[in-house]
């Protein structure tokens, strides 16, 4: 199992939550060719947020030129054709966004936030998914 960072807009990780698939353009073909059924999927959102708001696993990958997000209805083509099918584990409440979000680990770390899916080191991505268990324990 391998660890990934997608990075993108609110108003698109709003719509994957919904509709439980995340895509990426052709120009991500070899990166996504690697992602396989199981690997965990690490979101954040940008700004406004600029946060990581949760994670899933990956289901299934397909390729799809059908329109799904908004800017792809408005131009008529798919602009991200590369699907995965995600099964969200956690995902903080729309509301909270930005009051719980977890910070990108430092981009010291290898993280590029040009690159909008990319692959997370082990350690980073279980300190995330952990911080997560622990603000949900705190909760309770």
């Amino acid at each position: 199992m391998a660890y990934w960072l997608a990075i993108g807009p609110e108003q698109n990780l709003r719509l994957s939550l919904n509709r439980k698939i995340w895509g990426m353009n052709e120009h991500y073909h070899r990166t996504w060719e690697k992602v396989k059924k199981d690997d965990i999927v690490v979101f954040y959102a940008m700004k406004p947020i600029k946060g990581i708001i949760g994670y899933g696993k990956v289901l299934s990958k397909s390729k799809e030129y059908k329109p799904l997000w908004d800017q792809e209805v408005k131009v008529g083509t798919a602009l991200w054709p590369l699907r995965m099918e995600i099964e969200y584990l956690y995902v903080l409440p729309q509301g909270k966004w930005n009051s719980n979000k977890l910070p990108l680990p430092p981009l010291s770390e290898g993280i590029t936030i040009q690159r909008s899916f990319q692959r997370l080191k082990d350690n980073l991505a279980k300190d995330i998914i952990g911080a997560f268990a622990r603000q949900e324990r705190q909760k309770s």
